[in-house]
């Protein structure tokens, strides 16, 4: 709620969303929240720094 003002709705949007991908990774991980336990493969592992990056991109100034 404060970044928004700063950032706008969207680069505010996009950061809540990867660090919503990245919890739920870390959670599928290791398996928290008795959730069953899916180790962080390659794709999964090169997935979060490409949407990061295409978030870079999309938000320069």
């Amino acid at each position: 709620m404060v970044a928004v003002p700063k950032l706008g709705a969207g680069p505010a949007l996009g950061l809540t969303l990867l660090g919503q991908l990245s919890f739920g990774l870390l959670i599928d991980h290791l398996g928290w929240y008795a959730a069953p336990e899916n180790p962080v493969t390659w794709t999964k592992g090169l997935g979060l720094p490409v949407i990061f990056g295409v978030f870079l991109l999309v938000n320069k100034e």
